[in-house]
């Protein structure tokens, strides 16, 4: 770091710095260095206006913290403030920043009230009544028992909330600014929490299930709750539209994602559940009502084919599917199953398909004589196959099979099979299915 800055300065190009980037072992060497990016500043014009972004990352602990007096902390924060007065965007990223009364903390603080962005995934003691009116991207890890609670937000002016480690107790009352039963986000694009154990300190002062949460804006919804805790998903208002949205993990949250009005999702992405919650009847239930409103998207990225039968897969329906990500292992026969029904899908890719002995019996090069067309709009396929040595002959076929069925296909990538045993093929086949010619296979 301290090389480049000094280049900079040699160059005399120090006054286009916009971004300190830190990086480095303990607490103690990162207050040794930020005195000495001080110490370069009142050598070399005593104010840098120009750098507005600070992003710490420290990795291991210190055995022994160095302790600054009060007043040394007090002379340190206010140097700094001279040095550098326009800083907007603080991260503070993962490792040690252990912050509670510590000079690194009061420096933090002393900028707070007028970030636009604010990341910290450690212990912050913010003891300030609220953050800047401009904040705009805010990132916190809040399942801290003996930390005090966030300030206030403005909910007005946010666009990115990402809170980590949240409590299904967690209270939200940060966000609440007026009397009003309705917490309204009123320019938030993108919404991610990571819901985490609960604590005891539950700060139950306000309840937060007597609020809706209101995002007219939203664009991209991500909730991580993996231990059936959480009841967000069930107060908060959809816009029409959303461009992404991801629910991994319970079957509580599935099904408040079916109570929801999903007008209209670009990406939706749903995890596997537990083998016991689906053998339940009246979870699958509630789960295949779910698949099949979903199955409306445009886009989807999937990881619960994996959950379904042969017969639960072929009869779903995908009527204005064009885009399918499948993502975790998949059997090749209920792949089929979909694809015959996403008759206007154009991009198809998938991390894990399971090759199984006995293809070869279901899709003989035989019948590869008069294979019937599949995915009349599909263009671009991207596939893993898992399989070993003795079923090799059957990854093959399905490759051939997939060639020939998908007539507009443009582009094939195949991740983890050698393409070059496909050349006679499709030489042989060429004159019988001439989609053969424009397809890149690779």
């Amino acid at each position: 770091m301290y090389g480049n800055i000094s280049l900079a300065i040699d160059n005399k190009l120090h006054g286009l710095i916009k971004k300190l980037d830190i990086q480095t072992i303990g607490r103690n060497k990162l207050l040794s260095y930020f005195k000495q990016i001080i110490d370069i500043i009142k050598r070399n014009g005593k104010r840098w206006p120009c750098v507005t972004h600070i992003n710490i990352d420290i990795t291991f602990e210190d055995e022994q913290n160095v302790i600054l007096s009060d007043e040394q902390i007090a002379n340190f924060v206010e140097e700094s403030n001279i040095a550098l007065p326009n800083i907007n965007k603080i991260e503070l990223h993962d490792g040690y920043c252990d912050t509670n009364a510590s000079w690194l903390n009061k420096l933090v603080i002393s900028y707070v009230h007028q970030t636009a962005k604010f990341k910290s995934i450690e212990r912050l003691a913010l003891n300030i009544p609220a953050f800047s009116q401009n904040l705009t991207y805010l990132h916190m890890y809040v399942n801290f028992e003996d930390t005090p609670p966030l300030p206030k937000v403005c909910t007005e002016t946010l666009q990115h909330l990402v809170l980590d480690g949240v409590p299904p107790n967690y209270s939200w009352n940060a966000f609440i600014n007026d009397n009003s039963k309705v917490i309204k986000f009123t320019d938030l694009k993108t919404l991610k929490v990571f819901y985490g154990r609960k604590i005891q300190q539950a700060r139950a002062d306000i309840d937060f299930r007597l609020y809706e949460f209101h995002f007219p804006c939203l664009t991209s919804l991500s909730v991580y709750d993996l231990h059936n805790d959480s009841i967000l998903l069930s107060q908060m208002k959809f816009p029409k539209r959303i461009t992404s949205l991801f629910v991994p993990g319970s079957f509580q949250s599935i099904c408040m994602l079916l109570k929801q009005k999903l007008q209209h999702v670009e990406r939706l992405s749903m995890g596997s559940l537990d083998p016991e919650v689906l053998n339940i009847p009246e979870n699958r239930l509630c789960y295949m009502q779910l698949i099949r409103k979903i199955c409306k998207q445009e886009s989807l990225c999937m990881r619960w084919l994996y959950d379904l039968t042969y017969k639960e897969a072929e009869s779903l329906q995908f009527p204005h599917l064009r885009n399918l990500s499948i993502e975790g292992r998949i059997d090749l026969f209920k792949l089929l199953a979909v694809l015959k029904n996403a008759t206007k899908l154009q991009s198809l890719q998938c991390k894990t398909i399971h090759i199984i002995h006995g293809i070869n019996t279901v899709l003989k090069l035989s019948y590869l004589k008069k294979v019937l067309p599949m995915c009349l709009n599909l263009k671009y396929a991207s596939i893993r196959l898992l399989y070993d040595e003795s079923v090799i002959n059957d990854a093959y076929t399905f490759v051939k099979y997939m060639l020939l069925s998908c007539t507009a296909l443009k582009r094939f990538e195949l991740l983890n099979l050698n393409t070059e045993p496909l050349r006679p093929f499709v030489e042989e086949y060429r004159d019988a299915y001439p989609h053969l010619s424009n397809v890149v296979i690779s």
